[in-house]
């Protein structure tokens, strides 16, 4: 496996556990936007290094 894939799938395996920290938060509750912005930003890691494999 070459290391941009090694890198997608670890940080997939870190945007899915924010997913599922967002998931645990109760509804009447905020989700504090540093969560929502880490996620964003992971996602667009994911995306520039999916496009140099």
């Amino acid at each position: 496996m070459n290391r941009h894939q090694q890198t997608i799938d670890d940080l997939t395996r870190v945007r899915e556990a924010l997913d599922r920290q967002i998931e645990s938060i109760p509804p009447a509750h905020d989700v504090p936007s540093e969560i929502f912005f880490t996620r964003l930003v992971i996602n667009n890691l994911i995306r520039g290094f999916s496009q140099q494999t």
